[in-house]
Formats: structure tokens, C-alpha cells, sequence
């Protein structure tokens, strides 16, 4: 599929009846009409009418006025250099024709449009700045060794999982939640561990020329927080990948695929009592998203905020801790945190933070791992081929 971002399908529609409809109304709830029986009757005609059009206008969707099918011109295998196109059945295919049936989907992508054509662009420059022993400086060296090392497949290959090994044991060790806790506020562990939130420097969303520290949950396995109220079909596709990539690392550290599955499935159900209090991809979208979430809060609000979960020492413990503005996106998932956040949920807890910290991994460790991954994302989630590495 050659995708197009900001394509315009064009449609027949009831512009007049419509506009008419939405003018009597904007009358009516202004003030400026009075709702009389006359003027209720003829709304309800209006609705009836324009509903009317609008089925017959969806009906008639997939067919151009001539009886010929519509064509998704955003489908590669639809298109072909020869076809007649006209501006008013599709305006998309019409303006975008040539560079639709010129280019092709590169190894490893999905879709492909002028912003992933400039993006592989930047990524080709990045990729030679890397190799490019002429940049002088400790940075730069730095950066070229971290280069070679992830280029490194011998070196990797032979390591294998032994490097997440010795972490992955502490947390099945883990007995209590105190056990847990332990572990996350240890300060050799900074950033080693899933600790449900996410923090960093933010502009100020009252004076963008001011930054502040932004505390925001943590995220979901599942994505969007509907996804635990009622599964869709991306969230089944979600929920298969990660767990069949869980599983498979849990299996090469040694865990048999039940007790694998079983984890997994304890780690969504505890995911599942903090998804109560999440925003959901729908509220982020609300016109009052940024009123919800600029909830501004001092060190010692922030402390206040949870008392079993230890926000303000993790926040402390990861350089966070000063005297300005917190802008706490979703204190009402921190206060949901924090009531199950208890001896109650021990397991949930370990194996959320389990299964995080594995699939953190995935893409890291060996090229039987990495090869794996890409073939698991393709199956489930429908990309083709893999992009070479290495």
C-alpha cells in the first residue's frame, strides 16, 4: 500500500439541506428563534430528510456516478500508469497519480509517502555521520563506538541473554512487595527497571518559554487505555505480539510457556486496575486535553500524592527532585497507582515489571532475537519484509 497522509476522498454530499439544518438549529440554541411547534416540526423533517440523504449518500459510496466502482487509490496494487483519473470522483488519485505509480514500498515498510521518503533521508545522513572518522571529539567517538558495538553481531551473539539474565532473576527472586520496592529505588537500578511513570523536562504549558519537569504515567502493553474496557481488534493483535514475544524471551531465560503465559496474563489484569484511571487515546484528542492535564503541583504535592508507591524518591533518585513547577499530567491514574499498589497485587506488580523489562530487550540482545521480532511484528501486525541490519 503506497499511503498519501492527508487525503481528501470526495463524495457526494447534501451540502444545502444540511447547511439549512445546522442554521435553524445554531437559531434556535442561540436565542435568536423561539422553538415553536411549527418550527419543531420542520427540524424533525429536516433530520428526516438529510438522514435520508446521507444513507442514500452511503449507499452510493462505493460507486461513481457513472456505475463503476470506487477505486482506494491509497492501495498500490489498484493503481496503474495508464488509468484515467478525473478531479472530481477522486482528487487524491487525480493530483497524485504520478508519484503513486513511480514509487515502490521499500524492504521493511508498511506504507510509504514523501514524509517516510525524507525520513529515510535523514536516517541514511545520520547512519553516515556515524561511519565518519573525520568528526574529531570524545562525542563523536563515543557515538561511533556505540555504533560498532550495535553492529557488532559476533560480540552480541555470543553474549546472548546472559546480559539481562542476572537482572531478570532478581525480579522472580522478589518475595514481598518490599522486595519490589527495594529494587526500584535502589539507584543502581535507575532506569534498569519499569517504575511506572515516565518523566522529563517540558515547556511550561502557561509560559513555552520556561521548562518544567512533566511526570506521566506509565505505559500500556495494550496501548490505549479502552483497549481494558473493551478489546478491539488492534488490541487483540497488540496483546498476541507481546505475548508471543514474552514468551519466547521468558522461554530462553529458561520458563516453560504456561508459567510464560500465565505471567503475561497477570501482567495485563493488573494493567487492567490502573486502566481504570488512564486517560484514553479518545480524551487525548479533546479539545480540553491540555486543561486536563496541566495539574500543577509542587515536590511536596508530588509526595503527598502517593504514599505506598515512592514517587517523590524516584523522582529524587532520577534528578528530578527542585524547587520549580511539576506538571502531573494524570494524578488520578497516581492515586489509582497507589491504592493497588500493595501486598494485595504483589504478583501483578513483579510480573508487570517482568514482562517490561524482557520485551525492553528484545531488539538488543542476539540476532536470533532480532530475527525473531521482525518476523513475529510481520505475521501479526501485517508489515512485509525486515529492513537489513547490519
Amino acid at each position: 500500500m503506497v499511503n498519501n497522509r492527508g487525503r481528501s476522498r470526495i463524495l457526494k454530499t447534501t451540502g444545502k439541506k444540511l447547511l439549512a439544518l445546522l442554521l435553524a438549529l445554531s437559531c434556535v440554541l442561540s436565542g435568536c428563534a423561539p422553538l415553536t411547534p411549527g418550527l419543531l416540526e420542520q427540524l424533525q423533517r429536516s433530520v428526516s430528510e438529510a438522514a435520508g440523504a446521507i444513507a442514500g449518500t452511503k449507499a452510493e459510496a462505493d460507486t461513481h456516478a457513472d456505475g463503476k466502482p470506487w477505486i482506494d487509490s491509497e492501495l498500490s496494487e489498484n493503481l496503474s500508469a495508464d488509468m484515467p483519473t478525473d478531479p472530481r470522483q477522486d482528487f487524491h488519485l487525480y493530483a497524485s497519480k504520478n508519484w503513486l505509480t513511480s514509487h515502490t514500498i521499500p524492504e521493511g515498510y508498511s506504507y510509504w509517502d514523501h514524509y517516510a521518503e525524507r525520513g529515510l533521508e535523514v536516517k541514511n545522513q545520520c547512519i553516515g555521520l556515524l561511519k565518519d572518522e573525520s568528526l574529531l571529539g570524545s562525542d563523536a567517538e563515543l557515538a561511533r563506538s556505540l555504533n560498532r558495538l550495535v553492529l557488532d553481531w559476533d560480540a552480541r551473539n555470543e553474549r546472548g541473554v546472559s546480559e539481562i539474565l542476572e537482572n531478570a532473576e532478581k525480579l522472580l527472586k522478589a518475595e514481598s512487595l518490599s522486595d519490589i520496592t527495594e529494587l526500584l529505588l535502589d539507584k543502581d537500578n535507575v532506569n534498569l527497571f519499569y517504575d511506572f511513570y515516565a518523566t522529563g523536562p517540558t515547556a511550561d504549558l502557561n509560559d513555552s518559554s520556561v521548562y518544567v519537569v512533566e511526570v506521566s504515567r506509565g505505559s500500556l502493553l495494550l496501548s490505549d487505555a479502552a483497549e481494558y474496557r473493551e478489546r478491539s481488534e488492534y488490541g487483540d493483535m497488540l496483546y498476541t505480539y507481546r505475548k508471543t514475544i514474552f514468551t519466547y524471551l521468558a522461554g530462553r531465560l529458561g520458563m516453560d510457556e504456561t508459567e510464560a503465559g500465565e505471567r503475561f496474563d497477570e501482567a495485563i489484569a493488573y494493567e487492567t486496575l490502573l486502566a481504570q484511571a488512564c486517560m484514553t487515546s479518545e480524551d487525548q484528542m479533546s479539545a480540553d486535553y491540555f486543561d486536563r492535564i496541566n495539574n500543577r503541583m509542587s515536590f511536596a504535592d508530588i509526595g503527598e500524592l502517593t504514599g505506598a508507591y515512592p514517587l517523590a524518591q524516584l523522582l529524587k533518585n532520577n534528578g528530578f527532585e527542585y524547587d520549580g513547577v511539576y506538571i502531573v499530567t494524570e494524578p488520578d491514574y497516581f492515586r489509582q497507582l497507589d491504592q493497588v499498589f500493595d501486598e494485595a497485587h504483589f504478583e501483578g506488580i513483579r510480573d508487570k515489571i517482568y514482562v517490561r523489562y524482557l520485551l525492553g530487550y528484545i531488539d538488543m540482545i542476539d540476532r536470533e532475537a532480532y530475527e525473531f521480532e521482525n518476523r513475529i511484528y510481520n505475521e501479526i501486525l501485517g508489515a512485509e519484509g525486515t529492513i537489513p541490519f547490519g
